[in-house]
């Protein structure tokens, strides 16, 4: 097993997250928080790092060891695999909405190219990826990572100073509101998972023990650089009316004629590529996480990721419409979320506590 760079960990995970909501929660956190949205996007931050320190904690005591093998180590064979049943139809669902908002916000570009065109392609280009391995997918992440990462944080900041709206409430009008945009928001972060998966990848040193703060701490500017972004030219109630409030907005900005124009190709390469990308590791996760179900050797994920990509594409072309997607969003993916990302990786610490003395004895 080859093991990856900081870089490379880093990239990998963190473009393995955000992609679902990226275009939309900008209309979601308005939704919900109303005049508190900025309030929401950062208690979902703050929630984010308690999600970060459970899975930071397990790799960090449970070194070598990975996804499916830390659950059956810490919770025993037959509770390991009952979760490890659940997460697979979760992240398959999470992954098939998160292709339809890519290929829904792609047609917006070319209108007369049919939907199923893109997501086909798509999925193709994604599951070779996941065909190379994890070790070939970090090599790309690590340069497709930065560079998207760059060009959002520019570009959007450039967005904001061409703004018509500049104010800022400051002040928390609706608690209750506020934690409605939190429970809806959070699943922005559904795929921060994989940092369990790619625990046996890398070497324990001070910085691994950094790795997922590091990561919810970029996510975070990312997320409120595009937020500002978005209410900066839409205001703060136009974005709950949109389905997709970030892309109306570069395309608005097109209109005037800003530098948009110029780039606008860059974006849609960068965020095809990133797309690619963050649907590569999945697909790669899903058919890892199968084959270890099946008790079969982690080489064999190659002929489980024929199975993963079928399902996907299938759930994926089988969502009518963008209404009902966000209807799955806001009933199956939000408490997915808060389950996955926070229940599971929380209640592992805490059986990891309980049964300290056999999983010190069996992770040596």
């Amino acid at each position: 097993m080859q093991r990856m760079t900081h870089l490379q960990i880093l990239s990998l995970a963190s473009a393995s997250y955000l992609p679902l909501a990226y275009w939309i929660f900008a209309g979601i956190g308005v939704k919900y928080a109303h005049i508190d949205a900025l309030w929401a996007m950062l208690g979902v931050i703050a929630v984010s790092y308690i999600m970060a320190w459970g899975h930071q904690w397990i790799n960090d005591r449970l070194p070598h060891t990975g996804g499916f093998d830390i659950v059956v180590l810490v919770c025993g064979r037959w509770m390991g695999t009952i979760i490890g049943i659940v997460y697979v139809p979760c992240y398959l669902l999470f992954v098939a909405i998160s292709s339809y908002f890519f290929a829904s916000m792609m047609k917006s570009y070319f209108p007369e190219t049919p939907r199923f065109i893109f997501l086909i392609s798509f999925l193709l280009l994604s599951w070779r990826g996941a065909w190379g391995g994890i070790e070939n997918l970090g090599r790309v992440a690590s340069i497709v990572f930065p560079m998207t990462l760059i060009g959002n944080v520019v570009s959007c900041i450039a967005v904001i100073v061409r703004g018509e709206y500049k104010w800022i409430p400051t002040q928390m009008v609706n608690l209750h509101a506020t934690w409605l945009g939190v429970l809806h928001l959070f699943p922005l972060y559904l795929g921060f998972n994989i940092f369990l998966m790619l625990n046996p990848y890398y070497r324990a040193s001070r910085m691994s023990n950094w790795y997922c703060y590091i990561s919810v701490s970029v996510a975070g500017v990312a997320m409120l650089v595009s937020f500002f972004a978005v209410v900066s030219n839409l205001g703060w109630f136009a974005p709950e009316h949109l389905l997709y409030p970030m892309q109306f907005t570069f395309s608005l900005l097109h209109l005037k004629g800003f530098l948009i124009e110029r780039i606008g190709i860059v974006i849609i390469i960068l965020a095809t590529a990133y797309s690619v990308l963050f649907t590569s590791n999945h697909m790669w996760c899903q058919a890892m996480l199968i084959a270890r179900i099946l008790g079969q050797p982690e080489e064999d994920y190659r002929r489980f990721s024929v199975i993963v990509v079928a399902v996907i594409t299938g759930m994926s072309m089988s969502v009518p419409n963008g209404a009902v997607a966000l209807w799955i969003y806001d009933h199956v993916l939000v408490p997915i979320s808060w389950s996955l990302l926070l229940g599971v990786p929380l209640f592992l610490v805490i059986m990891a506590l309980i049964r300290r003395a056999h999983v010190k004895r069996f992770s040596q």
